[in-house]
């Protein structure tokens, strides 16, 4: 009889032994990532671009942290949401990651029904925060804030910002026509194609990150920003002028929705490490990208404020679905 009890004591074991083991190798898979696999880095607009040429950057100080291959997928389209959409339905292993801008995080799904929601993502870290600038023609006669405001308010509508419908420099646009009591017309276009315009006459303004500026020979009229910029020493702020006015582009790295907490710790960690490189520092001051670095409890409180904030203004312009 003893001898029957310490079988099935040893029975026992061994089988709490095989119902436990799954528990430990996922716990184990979790705490050794990234193992030996690639990571893809879905960057959600095309090559070439300036998302593009960051997320590359990142990629590459991913790569020399983790000491994995991190490998750039650019998934275009739709403004930016069929490659986020394309994240959002990734294994959640840590595998599959993105590097996804404010528009189809925060503005796109306020404009129509997505194969995804803000909820369908863990945040990873915010990377960078890209004040937008409202922008005319370099040797036009819009020079100051003043300049347009008169001319806008002396011929209703009849001036022209160029602007895709829902991104920040749309929304931006809004708010700045809001705070003055402009009319003002919409057409729609990139920044590529509101420079093209405004050479051409067919249209007078754009909200930007200030990068192409100098690449399209354009003027700096006024930050939607917090304080002025060292590299534009002479272009005010909308704050200075008297309207709280603060609208940036932000760009971070998610990860579909449950992905492991200590994955996420250890992608939010290496992201930190990733903003303080030099080298990588030096390359984003070159590109005008300010780092602004934001852990994933930081930057997902963030986004929920931007998103509701973001939606009233969508809502005012009748833009939200």
């Amino acid at each position: 009889m003893h001898r029957n009890i310490a079988r099935l004591g040893l029975a026992a074991v061994g089988l709490a032994a095989m119902v436990g083991s799954p528990m430990i190798d996922t716990a184990q898979a979790a705490t050794d990532f990234p193992g030996k696999k690639p990571i893809s880095m879905i960057v959600p607009f095309g090559a070439g671009g300036p998302t593009d040429a960051v997320g590359r950057f990142l990629a590459n100080a991913f790569e020399k942290i983790l000491k994995q291959n991190v490998v750039v997928k650019n998934l275009t389209g739709a403004a930016g949401t069929i490659g986020t959409a394309e994240l959002a339905k990734a294994d959640a292993d840590g595998y599959t990651l993105g590097y996804i801008p404010i528009g189809p995080m925060a503005t796109q799904p306020h404009l129509r029904k997505l194969p995804y929601e803000l909820g369908s993502f863990e945040a990873i870290c915010r990377v960078v925060d890209q004040p937008n600038l409202l922008v005319a023609k370099k040797d036009g006669p819009h020079r100051t804030v003043d300049d347009i405001v008169k001319d806008a308010k002396a011929h209703p509508n009849a001036l022209v910002y160029v602007a895709a419908p829902g991104g920040m420099p749309h929304i931006s646009m809004i708010a700045f026509n809001k705070a003055y009591g402009l009319q003002m017309k919409q057409i729609p276009g990139d920044t590529a194609e509101a420079a093209k315009h405004i050479a051409a006459g067919t249209a007078q303004f754009h909200s930007t990150p200030p990068d192409p500026v100098s690449r399209y020979d354009l003027r700096g009229v006024a930050f939607f920003a917090e304080k002025r910029l060292a590299d534009y020493p002479d272009v005010p702020t909308f704050r200075e002028l008297g309207k709280d006015l603060v609208f940036t582009t932000w760009f971070g790295v998610f990860a579909p929705k449950g992905t492991p907490s200590d994955t996420v710790a250890k992608l939010g960690e290496t992201c930190k490490q990733a903003t303080d490189d030099a080298s990588f520092k030096s390359e984003m001051a070159k590109m005008q990208s300010p780092i602004s670095y934001l852990d994933s409890a930081g930057f997902k409180a963030y986004i929920a404020k931007q998103y509701d904030v973001l939606g009233e203004l969508l809502q005012e312009a009748g833009l939200k679905k």
